[in-house]
């Protein structure tokens, strides 16, 4: 099964460092990142290009297209059969992209999966 991640940055220097790396050192490691930075003003791009992987791809946008338009522009890009949305500010758990994996392909049914949100400083129920 093929996966492309798909991140969409602006402005994005405080966070995009960790997604990333927490997108690198998935247990899940065969699919690309391709990150689309929609016209940033910081030191957003010049933090991507220092982390060095290849699977990762940067486009660079002159204008802002904003979130859906910067994801339609890596999905037109790609010819994954997965493509997993994902906030730049946002950090995976280490077996995040594996147990999505593990969940599309045991029903051709799912088209859509979600993780759970959770905010810093707060810890996972325990049900």
């Amino acid at each position: 099964m093929s996966l492309t991640i798909s991140v969409v940055t602006w402005n994005s220097e405080k966070t995009i460092r960790q997604c990333i790396e927490s997108i690198l050192l998935q247990t899940y490691d065969q699919f690309e990142v391709i990150i689309n930075d929609n016209d940033s003003k910081d030191e957003t791009c010049t933090i991507i290009s220092q982390i060095s992987d290849p699977r990762m791809r940067l486009i660079k946008s002159e204008k802002n297209t904003g979130f859906c338009g910067g994801h339609n522009r890596i999905i037109r890009e790609t010819f994954s059969e997965f493509v997993l949305l994902v906030n730049p500010d946002v950090i995976l758990s280490g077996d995040y992209v594996e147990t999505v994996m593990d969940c599309m392909a045991a029903s051709p049914n799912i088209g859509t999966v979600c993780g759970l949100l959770l905010q810093n400083g707060f810890e996972e129920s325990k049900i």
